[in-house]
């Protein structure tokens, strides 16, 4: 009966010696196997112990595996069909053979079976003489011991130190070096017995690491946890290739337990001279591209694969003159993540041609800067992308840039209690003062239990005088009596009834929210007297402000865009601020622009600088800081957005709004857009330099992509625009009635969506002050009188029929 070749798979077992044989992994996967049933074989009886070898044989062949030798010869040119199937009990003698032999024990075992090993394999080939007789080392137990050894010391680096060793393992390691004596007498045998009973045996090779833990198919939640365990592999990997100067093939790298991650490190070198040559980068890059070839798809490469001819002294000799179509059609059938392909293919294609092409790695810090990003940021970096919608628009991350220092900053300043009662931040519009203040003093209230209010004074004015004031003090007033006890609440009703006497009736009228904690306090008397009197406003806030805060967690206040307060908010500011000196429970911070600032406010700012505040400066981004943004905007490594972001940074000057608004005009005008199959951004430099029609200036921008919106958005926008910065949503429900029942609630949704617009509770704000003057642009001068006059006719009407003050 004639036997049909076959071609191997990566479960099979194959007979044979040599370097390919043994790191197949089927070979790796059958080792084992086997080593975890040798204490069975071992304690059985002679006549079981093949019975127990048949029995490992036939459930490995209930699971596909298949025994295969290889026969060479001129009739047989196609070397994948080399292999042939053996019989039964040459099955049955291959894992006998594994069960006898003793020199390859699994180093899964105890110490103790690995140091029984050693032992045994140290005196294996000795005659049996005398216990005295010197025991022979074959060179490829020699090689094993070699392996073991190096798993446990540190690899040489010649950019470093010499590496530290125990005095024990540098002398085993040089007596087993090539050219040394290979015969031992018995002292120096058992010395090697209780060396390596000492180590470590949990060493695996990659290779095996990936036999056991790779899932064979890549979809699913299994294979989404290999690749992230394969990625952090793969930087330690890259790390060892940047620390050293030399190349390495896989079948070299080995793990060792060190806490939490596994050390990844290579096997011995002392018998590679080879391996202290100055590294070639190209070649660096091409063996990191096979070995993560590999790792992540579970395949061995043909041409990752290096036939060993004895020991060579040379260097592993890749394929670099041209790329292999075939691992990339194996690279398009994986169902791995666009970005982690990508990755191979360049690093599989890499030669000198293709190093010049956009996005070819062109060292193997690269390459690491982009495995590290897949790492720490998977969903941007790594997982494939998806964009909803009939015209794909950029979704621009919502988080703060280039600001980790000013953030670090505030936090000590606000711990800093004893010396530092607030600070003052400058900059120019449009560089993420607001922003970021919000953002870093929210955080801290979070993270401290405290409180946290802010107010943002309007380009146009308020409605009403001190508007700006009680709108936080009333939300300061209403958080304590929400958060309070009975007990608590009465008590400080006493105090301030204490401390302001009649005047509480008046500070009842100011901040509604008292009425519910001061249920009795006359509106009568004193109020109307007062109520031009503005020594008597200023001294019922700080008042007010002192007797609450000895009730509350501490107090943050923000006053946001101060050079836009009128006189008497300032005053009120004033008077807090100078307090401050002696109440530590509250902290206070003022935004404004330094390019704004007037006579009155430089006066102002003179008289707050006395107090123990800090001063902090806002610059705009830098182009590490552009980029950044860019590149998580674009779901696309650094390095490939640089050249864009530097554009980028040349129109904006740095301006974050300025950089958000032009991002999404560029994706609106299809100069960024979204290819296909894989999904993925991408854009052409030389359109954007040559668009004669992008606006210089910011809130041009923002006209510019108002006049993208549809009829009913862009009407909203305007009459939002002429009632002010922020405004209450009854008043577009009054407003809506006008329009003959257009839904104005429904398109500020759409507006804020589209982040023109901020939705602040039972209150909607203009994102930004250069988007509400942008939308008051809009108008003709002629048309905002028109507006002006309707809608204010309107609300007025329906105040007085309700008999409620017409600036509500």
């Amino acid at each position: 009966m004639t036997l049909a070749a076959v071609s191997p798979t990566r479960h099979d077992v194959l007979l044979g010696r040599g370097h390919t044989t043994k790191t197949h992994p089927g070979n790796v996967q059958f080792r084992r196997y086997v080593d975890e049933r040798r204490a069975n074989f071992l304690s059985a009886r002679k006549h079981m112990k093949r019975i127990i070898a048949q029995g490992i044989v036939d459930e490995m062949k209930s699971k596909g595996i298949r025994f295969l030798v290889e026969k060479t010869g001129d009739v047989m040119p196609d070397e994948k069909l080399r292999w042939f199937e053996v019989d039964y009990e040459k099955a049955v003698d291959k894992v006998m053979h594994r069960l006898r032999a003793v020199k390859d024990i699994s180093r899964s075992q105890s110490q103790t079976s690995a140091a029984a090993a050693a032992a045994a394999a140290a005196t294996a080939s000795a005659p049996p003489t005398s216990s005295t007789s010197p025991a022979a080392i074959s060179c490829e137990r020699r090689d094993d011991l070699l392996e073991q050894l190096e798993a446990h010391t540190i690899v040489p680096n010649v950019k470093g130190p010499t590496r530290t060793e125990s005095p024990d393992s540098l002398e085993i390691s040089s007596l087993l070096k090539p050219g040394t004596a290979s015969q031992w007498d018995g002292e120096e045998s058992e010395k090697l017995v209780q060396f390596m009973s000492s180590l470590d045996t949990r060493v695996v090779s990659l290779r095996d690491w990936i036999v056991a833990n790779h899932p064979g198919s890549m979809s699913g939640g299994t294979a989404n946890h290999y690749i992230k365990d394969a990625i952090r592999l793969a930087i330690k990997v890259a790390e060892l290739c940047l620390a050293n100067f030399c190349e390495f093939d896989i079948d070299r790298l080995l793990l060792t337990p060190d806490g939490d991650e596994p050390r990844v490190h290579l096997a011995h070198t002392a018998d590679r001279p080879w391996a202290s040559t100055p590294r070639d980068e190209m070649k660096c890059l091409t063996m990191l591209g096979y070995i993560f070839l590999e790792m992540f798809t579970g395949r061995v490469s043909s041409d990752a694969i290096i036939s060993e001819q004895g020991k060579s002294s040379k260097p592993p000799s890749y394929q670099l003159d041209a790329f292999d179509n075939r691992i990339g059609c194996v690279l398009d059938s994986e169902d791995l993540p666009f970005r982690l392909r990508f990755l191979l293919k360049c690093l599989v294609q890499c030669t000198d041609d293709t190093r010049a092409i956009n996005g070819a790695y062109r060292s193997v810090g690269d390459v690491l800067e982009d495995l590290r990003l897949m790492n720490s940021n998977p969903s941007c970096y790594l997982e494939d992308l998806y964009v909803t919608g009939t015209v794909p628009i950029v979704s621009l991350p919502d988080k703060l840039y280039g600001r980790d220092g000013v953030i670090l900053k505030m936090a000590s300043l606000y711990n800093d209690s004893d010396n530092c009662r607030g600070l003052i931040c400058q900059g120019k519009a449009g560089v993420g003062k607001s922003a970021l203040l919000t953002a870093a003093l929210s955080s801290l209230a979070v993270q401290t239990g405290s409180y946290f209010f802010m107010t943002k004074f309007n380009q146009q004015g308020p409605l009403s005088p001190l508007t700006n004031i009680v709108t936080i003090f009333d939300s300061l007033v209403d958080s304590f009596s929400k958060d309070s006890t009975t007990t608590q609440l009465t008590s400080f009703a006493d105090a301030i009834n204490d401390k302001l006497g009649l005047q509480v009736s008046f500070l009842a009228q100011l901040v509604p929210s008292l009425s519910g904690v001061l249920p009795h306090a006359s509106t009568t008397g004193l109020a109307a007297a007062c109520i031009d009197r503005a020594a008597s406003v200023n001294f019922i806030f700080l008042s007010l402000l002192e007797t609450i805060s000895c009730y509350t967690p501490r107090i943050i206040l923000l006053f946001d865009d101060v050079q836009f307060a009128d006189v008497n908010s300032r005053a009120i500011m004033t008077s807090l601020l100078l307090d401050s000196t002696t109440n530590s429970r509250v902290f206070f911070a003022c935004s404004l622009r330094d390019d704004e600032v007037s006579h009155d406010l430089a006066a102002w700012l003179a008289v707050i600088r006395q107090c123990p505040f800090e001063q902090i400066q806002v610059e705009p981004l830098e182009l590490d800081d552009v980029n950044m943004m860019v590149s998580e905007t674009l779901h696309t490594p650094p390095r490939l957005t640089r050249q864009l972001s530097s554009i980028l940074l040349s129109k904006t000057r740095g301006n974050a709004l300025f950089l958000r608004e032009m991002l999404l005009q560029l994706s609106m005008s299809g100069l960024i857009y979204l290819k296909l199959n894989p999904s993925r951004w991408a854009w052409s430099i030389e359109k954007i330099l040559m668009d004669a029609e992008m606006p210089n200036d910011v809130v041009m921008l923002l006209v510019r992509e108002m006049q993208s919106l549809s009829d009913d958005q862009l009407l909203c926008l305007k009459i939002a625009s002429c009632l002010g910065s922020v405004t209450k949503y009854s008043i577009f429900d009054v407003l809506s009635a006008e329009l003959g029942g257009v839904d104005l609630r429904a398109t500020l949704s759409q507006l804020t969506a589209k982040g023109f617009l901020i939705e602040d509770g039972e209150r909607v704000r203009f994102s930004h002050d250069k988007v509400h003057q942008a939308a008051y642009l809009m108008m003709s001068r002629g048309q905002q009188i028109e507006f002006h006059k309707r809608f204010g006719l309107a609300l007025s009407i329906n105040a007085l029929g309700r008999g409620e003050p017409a600036d509500e």
